[in-house]
C-alpha cells in the first residue's frame, strides 16, 4: 500500500515471490539442521520500542492465559496500536496520564473498537429480530435468553452474545483507563451515533 502498488502490480508479485522463496529457503535451512541434530529453535527478542508493552501484555503467566491477554505475535506491537505510554511525561504516571478526560488518543482508541462492536451487535439482533432501541433486553441474551427474538437464528444469537460479552469487556477497560465519567459519556456518544446511522431515536431507554 504504502509503495502504491496494486494486488495484480508486478512490483506485488515479484514481492510475494520473493517472500515465498525466502520462506521456502529458511524452512530447508532448518530441516537440514534439523536433521544434522545442529538445529536450536530461534528465539524472538522484542524490539526496545514495544519492551513495555510485552512486559505487561506478553508474559505467559497464568493470569494471562486466564484473561487471554498473552500477546503471541512477533510484530511491533506500535504498527497498529497506540503507544499510549507515550503519552506520560516526566511529572505524571502512567495512572494519571490515561485517566486524563481530555486525552484524544484514548477517545480515539476506545471509541473505535466500540463503535465497530456496536455495529455488529445492532447487525445480528437484527437478524434475530430484537429491539435495539431497549436496552434492557442485553441482560436477557448475556443470560442466554433467546426468547427476546423475534426470529429463531441461533447463530446470529450466539455471536450477539460474544459481542455484547466484548463489548461489557471494552467497556470495562475504557473506564479504567479513561475514568468512569468520560468513559460512560464517550459510550453514550458512540451509542448515540450508531442510532443516528440506524434511524433510531437518539435517546436512552428507561
Amino acid at each position: 500500500m504504502t509503495a502504491g502498488a496494486t494486488i495484480k502490480s508486478d512490483a506485488k508479485i515479484e514481492r510475494c515471490a520473493k517472500m515465498a522463496g525466502e520462506v521456502a529457503y529458511t524452512v530447508a535451512l532448518a530441516l537440514n539442521e534439523y536433521f544434522d541434530g545442529t538445529w536450536t529453535p530461534p528465539v524472538w527478542k522484542h524490539s526496545s520500542e514495544v519492551e513495555h508493552c510485552v512486559s505487561c501484555h506478553g508474559p505467559d503467566t497464568a493470569k494471562q492465559r486466564a484473561r487471554k491477554w498473552n500477546q503471541q505475535g512477533h510484530m511491533d506491537c506500535v504498527m497498529c496500536h497506540t503507544d499510549h505510554t507515550k503519552l506520560m511525561t516526566s511529572e505524571t504516571t502512567m495512572s494519571e496520564t490515561t485517566k486524563d478526560p481530555g486525552t484524544e488518543a484514548l477517545r480515539q482508541h476506545w471509541g473505535k473498537q466500540l463503535a465497530d462492536i456496536d455495529l455488529e451487535v445492532a447487525r445480528q439482533a437484527m437478524l434475530c429480530d430484537i429491539p435495539l432501541n431497549d436496552r434492557s433486553l442485553a441482560l436477557r441474551i448475556l443470560d442466554n435468553d433467546a426468547t427476546v427474538c423475534g426470529k429463531s437464528n441461533p447463530k446470529a444469537f450466539e455471536k450477539l452474545r460474544a459481542l455484547l460479552t466484548m463489548h461489557m469487556s471494552v467497556r470495562h477497560k475504557a473506564i479504567d483507563s479513561m475514568g468512569r465519567d468520560e468513559a460512560l459519556a464517550l459510550i453514550e456518544e458512540t451509542l448515540s451515533g450508531l442510532r443516528h446511522r440506524l434511524g433510531l431515536p437518539d435517546k436512552k431507554s428507561s
